[in-house]
């Protein structure tokens, strides 16, 4: 259940479904074909046409109506494979990349932690996980504090015009949204070059590309979530990736569907940690993937300790083991390939 990462952003994988017929067949390994796109769905879905052939992608990156993309057949079969030679025109997977890429480099929260005496700072503790304590409600805390669904809450209220107590109401979520908080505090100081109002104009730009980025995926199920950890008053920071298994083109139900979730963490003293995990219903696999043996030993030895906990919650597990990894698997770039990555590659065509 755990894939391994072999697509770059720049490779298109064509998942046939649907009809038996391969309406592509006749396309030859390495032929250069153009792709317009016909009609655009939504964010993530749209219409195009290759070699006289209309099909319908879903896609992690945005296109545009009348956008052409230049296509070379790298593997045939019936998952074809086709490398983005240029596209013209719309943004295209190659801006989604880069802005993933920035957008990981380093955590929006970054910033914030270095400014001890900011309220920013404070927030941003109300909200970080606790090293050594399980905490079931993280996701749900960064969610709702970090400023990830500021837009999202603003709009709500807004909606309740006049209600009773919606002023306080607003007063409240921005002072319990670092993002609300951020724009209050620079409104009221008019942008002062100071060193609290630098960290949080630093982190309003760096927490909108991630809103940015879970706004062209969410269609698809994934999402990427920034979070804090708090370790003997110092700060690291991870990023959590989801894939929640939607598939618009099958209708499958949420019980049936594979749960993946991804983890980049950089650890103080063990330094950087991946771990992948499938969830089917209640059945669980994973990885954890290390820098040396050392540590990978170390982590391994927690293993039943985690196993035991899952199944006291009712899981079964089928199998989390532990790995030295390569430098290259360990980075913001390999998460980035994998959020940018289908179940069947960067592209499912659906004929």
């Amino acid at each position: 259940m755990i894939h391994p990462i072999h697509i770059s952003p720049s490779e298109l994988i064509l998942g046939k479904t649907g009809e038996k017929n391969d309406s592509l067949a006749f396309l030859k390994k390495y032929q250069t074909v153009d792709a317009r796109v016909s009609r655009v769905f939504s964010s993530s879905k749209a219409e195009v046409v290759i070699a006289g052939n209309r099909v319908i992608i879903n896609t992690p990156f945005e296109l545009k109506q009348g956008q052409v993309l230049s296509l070379n057949l790298i593997r045939g079969g019936s998952n074809k494979v086709f490398r983005l030679l240029t596209d013209q025109g719309a943004e295209g997977p190659q801006k989604l990349f880069s802005l993933l890429k920035t957008a990981v480099q380093s955590s929006p929260f970054s910033s914030l932690a270095s400014v001890s005496d900011s309220e920013g700072a404070g927030l941003l503790k109300s909200f970080s996980l606790q090293s050594g304590k399980a905490d079931p409600d993280l996701v749900s805390r960064v969610l709702e504090k970090s400023g990830m669904l500021f837009e999202k809450k603003i709009t709500s209220l807004l909606q309740d015009a006049g209600t009773p107590g919606r002023e306080q109401a607003l007063k409240a979520m921005v002072k319990n949204d670092l993002k609300g908080m951020a724009l209050e505090i620079l409104a009221a100081s008019g942008g002062k070059d100071s060193p609290e109002g630098k960290a949080l104009s630093e982190f309003s730009s760096a927490i909108e590309k991630f809103q940015v980025i879970n706004s062209k995926t969410a269609d698809s199920g994934r999402y990427l979530i920034p979070f804090p950890v708090l370790a003997d008053n110092v700060f690291s920071f991870g990023n959590l990736f989801f894939d929640l298994g939607v598939d618009e083109s099958e209708h499958k139900q949420d019980k049936d569907r594979v749960v993946n979730v991804s983890l980049l963490l950089n650890m103080t003293a063990l330094g950087a940690l991946r771990a992948d995990f499938s969830i089917f219903k209640k059945a669980v696999s994973g990885r954890f993937s290390l820098p040396t043996r050392e540590i990978r030993d170390f982590v391994k030895a927690g293993v039943p300790n985690l196993v035991e906990r899952l199944e006291k919650q009712e899981y079964t597990v089928h199998g989390i083991d532990c790995r030295v990894a390569e430098h290259s698997e360990l980075t913001s770039e390999a998460l980035v390939e994998k959020i940018l990555k289908d179940s069947d590659g960067t592209v499912n065509i659906v004929i």
